[in-house]
């Protein structure tokens, strides 16, 4: 269980807050009183992730996928450390880009003590800090996007000052990386939360959908740009047939991604987040 009581008053509620850029300065209210509620439903959609049948190449329950250095359980440790590292994170890192940008550094690093330099969630940790700045700070889901994108403008640095970053380099392919996200206030990952809801999408289907319209780096490092597009285009045709031929074509491609050593990666990140939005939505300001 984590601990989280250093991090909030005899009530339960979080201190006062006062961030520059935020929405309001004012005491957090009782809807956003407890990051115990971000937390939750952070752990809720890793667990989720972790639990899905088919992972096209990544780690689940039953198998590590295409990872010859992850496994399940670890898996489970790094999720739970991240959760612990953002409830006890002074929430002086949500002050500005650079003050997060250091937090997350830091987090990383001892992220990476815990798996032994295995990289296991350092994508979901870079995308989620901003959600975890958005909460803390008390931003709308209304304002969401336009703070998002706003607080993270110093990103475009990085394309001159980190040019052969897999980032970078996925960018100059003409693919979305992942610092696209953030800058374009994670619109991308908003619609798809949306598309969710009203969809009653499975596990599967919101994985499926992912992979048609994510341009995966993880994806694209290991099979190259003509991999990473057929299994777009796949997964799209799958998602128009019925149910039950579903199951069975994603069987397909699933096998697809362990003959050919690829792993969605990315899209398990993405996957996490929509469901971990999903179950905060009604939550969020």
């Amino acid at each position: 269980m984590l601990n989280y009581e250093n991090q909030y008053s005899k009530e339960g509620k979080l201190m006062y807050l006062s961030v520059p850029g935020s929405s309001s300065n004012s005491p957090v209210d009782c809807r956003t009183s407890s990051l115990k509620i971000f937390i939750a439903a952070l752990e809720n959609a890793l667990t989720a992730e972790l639990l899905r049948n088919l992972s096209f190449g990544c780690v689940n329950s039953v198998s590590s996928g295409c990872h010859t250095d992850m496994d399940f359980q670890l898996f489970q440790q790094s999720g739970r450390f991240i959760c612990q590292e953002l409830a006890t994170m002074p929430q002086t890192a949500a002050a500005s880009f650079l003050t997060l940008r250091q937090a997350g550094q830091d987090c990383e690093q001892r992220l990476l003590q815990l798996t032994g330099g295995v990289n296991t969630q350092k994508g979901l940790l870079f995308l989620v800090l901003f959600l975890w700045q958005a909460w803390v700070s008390n931003t709308s889901w209304a304002a969401l996007s336009e703070h998002i994108s706003n607080f993270a403008q110093d990103l475009q640095k990085d394309y001159v000052q980190m040019p052969y970053s897999r980032s970078s380099l996925s960018h100059l392919a003409g693919l979305a990386d992942i610092r696209h996200l953030p800058l374009t206030g994670f619109r991308p990952l908003l619609n798809t939360v949306k598309l969710y809801l009203q969809s009653d999408w499975s596990d599967l289907q919101l994985t499926l959908y992912l992979i048609a319209t994510t341009d995966d780096t993880t994806t694209f490092k290991r099979g190259g740009l003509e991999k990473l597009r057929y299994v777009q285009q796949t997964a799209g045709q799958i998602l128009l047939l019925t149910a039950e031929e579903q199951i069975k074509a994603a069987e397909d491609l699933n096998n697809y991604y362990l003959s050919n050593n690829l792993s969605s990666g990315g899209v398990a990140d993405l996957f996490s987040l929509t469901k971990c939005l999903a179950e905060l939505k009604d939550q969020w300001l």
